[in-house]
């Protein structure tokens, strides 16, 4: 820190009693007469010690009488202190005009402007991309633009704490494009910061000439031997009425090519395939590179689907024919995928087809029981049941006038659902819904963080009423509830199966008066074929289950793992200690979510292919592993939106009371710079009463004075 001192004084003033410098002359003429002669009479140099040792005594003794405080004072000037954060991320290579953005940021610290601003500013220098690295000002020159994406709020916190706390700064000097793409909001990071924004924006608004593939899917499930479709986005700006090659692999193998005529919207390309095996499938899209592209690196686009062996089995068990059974039907069945068939009760023991018999659900990758009683089991249905689900089967009940009893604990199958109920538990009134905390990142109900209307629940009409809950069992999920908190839709799992427990009746009605103008029926519809699709695949055995919430990632994007962990009696654990060790020897601590879920996020990976094995421990001890594997594409974050986001670092400017100016206005910044020298006082006071090594001193000189007294036989 600089400083440039102004002034110092020193005074001494007696905060006791002053007339204690009275005795003075007294006590020290004293000390003279009491040592002129000694008896026995010793040798004068002794005499002199002894006299010495008595005079410091009694001087101490007196300053401590009188309480001397002396006071030291001084002004000192200390020069601002300014915080400079350089983007050098990718998207700061990106060349406009005739140089690059990071080279425009280089010639601004070769002004003179920022020159002379070196003796009144004391800066830190800090260069940010996905991560943040401290910059010396003469090796500037030499940093080229790197990283794998642009994390403008962690440079801001991460910056300041390893300076000690952005309370010492005047002013943070951002210099960037403003291409935020990860991380905590900028906003958010400068909130109650107390500290102005000064950012200079490099770059154009304007996207530059590029082709890029924005975005791939697998359109439809994947079946051994059946059409598969993959679909590419495509973007491009300056290329309008070109040619482009877009191709699709497998691995090193090209499975097809499209040549189209490029416009200036997107571009949607589809592709088909039959895949020749069952299991997972990694599919690669390309667009051949144009003359004059802004990066080649993104080109490319992976896609990540599980190819199965034949369509899902979905079995139907209702215990009447119901406005809510034709609906179900409907929405599942309109699916390819899903092979549905629909048993119904005519009366005890008895279906429309004939005969009641378990086995007909031996296939079943999915049994739904809706609104089902107790009088068609016998008394080997149910541990058949509970041997199937956790085997694998996944279960899905919805509740209804004639269901309740199958929440009794008299019933095996009630410990199969993830919740209990009283047996006369349906409450009549009408309920809102909205989806529960827990089901936010669930894949049945997962919400799209780029819907702007937010939670497409609220948009349904009210259900009529809902079975109430006395109890969750433990490692129960809420997936939806109602306006009031109360469950209505709830998951778990039961062995290697899983289980979907919906608390109500009378869907139907959602549908059917949410079908109108501007409606969403397709919400209600889609959580059907979702929970089933969900259902159909069976959880691992072992005590620790674990992945990454997808398969494919883009280059800059935070891997995100989660991990549920089971006792000995496959009951949820919780206060696990939970590590996932990746394969290049870093470590991630997954955090407890309560109901035995663990969760934890790790970014800054470079593209390509990963493992990772989950490892859980209780009390020290190692209780289970898991093993997974994903991948990081070469498609970065950075390259989806490369224009200068000048609105975000205004914003900036303007929450913290900042200036924002083009990156060419940086002089007139400089030259008018509001930051200020701050005239600084420091006042001391040295007090030698109150210290304990007066005290310490004193008794020592009385302490020698004695020893040498008894030594040479004084009185």
């Amino acid at each position: 820190m600089s400083w440039i001192p102004s002034s110092i004084n020193i005074g001494l003033r007696f905060e006791g009693a002053g007339w204690g410098l009275l005795l003075c002359p007294f006590l020290f003429y004293f000390i003279h007469y009491t040592y002129k002669r000694t008896h026995p009479d010793v040798a004068s140099s002794w005499r002199w010690c002894l006299a010495v040792l008595r005079g410091m005594s009694i001087a101490l003794i007196i300053a401590l009488l009188v309480e001397p405080v002396l006071d030291y004072w001084s002004k000192k000037v200390q020069n601002p202190r300014l915080l400079v954060l350089v983007d050098t991320s990718p998207s700061m290579g990106v060349r406009d005009g005739k140089s690059t953005r990071l080279e425009k940021v280089q010639s601004v610290f070769r002004q003179n402007a920022w020159k002379d601003i070196g003796d009144r500013i004391e800066t830190r220098i800090w260069g940010f991309s996905h991560d943040v690295y401290a910059i010396d000002i003469d090796t500037l020159e030499s940093i080229q633009a790197s990283g794998r994406a642009t994390n403008i709020g962690e440079a801001i916190e991460e910056s300041a704490q390893k300076e000690g706390g952005i309370d010492g700064f005047q002013g943070v000097l951002l210099i960037s494009d403003g291409a935020h793409n990860l991380g905590l909001d900028p906003i958010k990071a400068i909130y109650k910061k107390n500290v102005p924004i000064y950012s200079l924006v490099v770059g154009n608004d304007e996207p530059p000439v590029d082709l890029q593939i924005a975005g791939a899917r697998v359109l439809n499930i994947g079946y051994v031997g059946k059409r598969l479709v993959v679909e590419a986005d495509l973007t491009s700006v300056g290329y309008r009425e070109q040619r482009a090659e877009v191709v699709l692999y497998e691995g090193n193998r090209e499975l097809e090519r499209k040549s189209v005529v490029l416009q200036t919207d997107l571009q949607r390309v589809q592709f088909t395939t039959v895949p020749e095996t069952p299991g997972p499938h990694i599919y690669r899209l390309s667009v051949e590179p144009l003359l004059g592209e802004l990066t080649r690196d993104n080109n490319e686009a992976l896609v990540f689907t599980h190819i199965t062996e034949e369509r899902l089995r979905v079995t139907i068990v209702a215990s009447e024919p119901s406005s809510d059974l034709s609906f179900i039907r409907r929405s599942i069945e309109v699916d390819s995928s899903f092979a549905v068939q629909v048993l119904i009760q005519k009366q005890p023991g008895l279906l429309y087809t004939g005969p009641w018999d378990h086995s007909v659900v031996d296939d079943s990758d999915v049994l739904i029981l809706l609104g089902y009683d107790d009088d068609m089991w016998d008394g080997a249905a149910s541990p058949y049941l509970q041997g199937k689900i956790r085997g694998g089967m996944g279960l899905l009940f919805i509740g209804g006038p004639r269901g309740r009893e199958l929440w009794s604990d008299d019933y095996a199958i009630s410990g199969l659902l993830p919740a209990e109920l009283p047996s006369s538990s349906f409450l009549k009134r009408e309920i809102a819904l909205r989806v529960g905390t827990q089901g936010e990142n669930h894949p049945v109900v997962r919400l799209n963080p780029n819907n702007k209307e937010g939670d497409p629940w609220k948009q349904l009409p009210p259900l009529a009423g809902f079975f109430e809950v006395t109890n969750l069992r433990e490692g129960t999920r809420v997936l939806i509830e109602s306006s009031n908190g109360e469950p209505i839709i709830v998951s778990g799992v039961y062995g290697r199966g899983k289980t979907v427990a919906a608390l109500s009746h009378s869907f139907w009605r959602l549908d059917l008066v949410n079908s109108g103008a501007m409606g969403t029926p397709q919400t209600i519809r889609e959580f059907w074929r979702n929970a089933v699709r969900w259902l159909a695949t069976s959880a691992p055995i072992g005590r620790v289950r674990a992945s990454t919430e997808r398969h494919i990632y883009r280059a800059g994007t935070p891997v995100a793992f989660i991990g549920q962990v089971f006792d000995e009696l496959l009951r949820p654990q919780e206060e696990c200690s939970v590590s996932v060790l990746l394969a290049n020897g870093k470590t991630v601590q997954l955090q407890d979510q309560g109901g035995g879920y663990y969760r934890g996020v790790y970014d800054g990976l470079a593209p390509g292919e990963y493992k990772f094995t989950v490892v859980a421990q209780y009390n020290g001890a190692q209780i289970g592993r898991e093993e997974g594997d994903f991948v990081v594409e070469n498609h970065s974050v950075e390259w989806a939106d490369v224009r200068a986001n000048r609105g975000l670092l205004s914003d900036m400017a303007r929450t913290s009371g900042g200036i924002s100016l083009n990156v060419e206005d940086a002089s007139s910044l400089f030259r008018e710079w509001p930051l200020k020298q701050k005239l600084i006082e420091d006042i001391r006071e040295f007090h030698l009463w109150g210290p304990t090594w007066p005290l310490l001193l004193l008794t020592s000189l009385l302490a020698i004075e004695w020893v040498l007294r008894k030594r040479l036989g004084m009185v």
